[in-house]
């Protein structure tokens, strides 16, 4: 099994190659367990940031901003997923430019997110847009500029609440 000081020294300090190569030196268990081992580090971290760069898209969306600018949010976060290089290393050699879908805002907001766990823009939008919006967006076939007109012109901010109002609607019906 890897030496965990050998196999965080090398991730943080020499790279992904070299983290493998010195990590394989030190392994019973060679070199493709320790690049298995790296990528399995690097899954969690990019599909976190990847998350959290989709959850910014929807909330950037639900506010009624621009659905362009949302949807690439949201297209960055699946091409950050796809990237089979370590978020790290992107990160700490300025090259998340090289994701396609990415430019310099999204970059920056990658960077942050990683480096951070946050972005001053998803906390403003937290701040917003109520978590049960977001809750509404799982409803199959309930597509987001529904949710959206949900939210904005009749001020369903739940999952209770629009359950709520389909009964109210229902019971008025019959």
């Amino acid at each position: 099994m890897c030496s965990e000081r050998i196999y965080s020294n090398a991730a943080a300090e020499l790279g992904f190659a070299k983290g493998v190569e010195s990590c394989a030196s030190a392994c019973p268990e060679g070199t493709n367990h320790c690049r298995q081992r790296w990528q399995r580090m690097h899954a969690l971290e990019a599909a976190t940031v990847a998350k959290l760069l989709h959850e910014l898209g929807q909330r950037f969306f639900l506010r009624g901003g621009n659905p362009y600018r949302a949807r690439a949010y949201t297209k960055a976060a699946e091409n950050l997923l796809a990237t089979p290089e370590p978020l790290e290393v992107l990160v700490a050699t300025n090259r998340l430019r090289e994701i396609p879908g990415v430019g310099e805002t999204i970059a920056d907001i990658v960077a942050k997110l990683h480096r951070h766990g946050t972005h001053p823009m998803l906390d403003e939008l937290r701040k917003e847009v109520p978590e049960g919006v977001l809750e509404m967006l799982s409803i199959p076939g309930l597509r987001p500029d529904k949710v959206l007109k949900l939210y904005k012109e009749l001020g369903i901010v739940s999952l209770d609440q629009l359950e709520r109002a389909a009964k109210f609607v229902l019971a008025a019906q019959s």
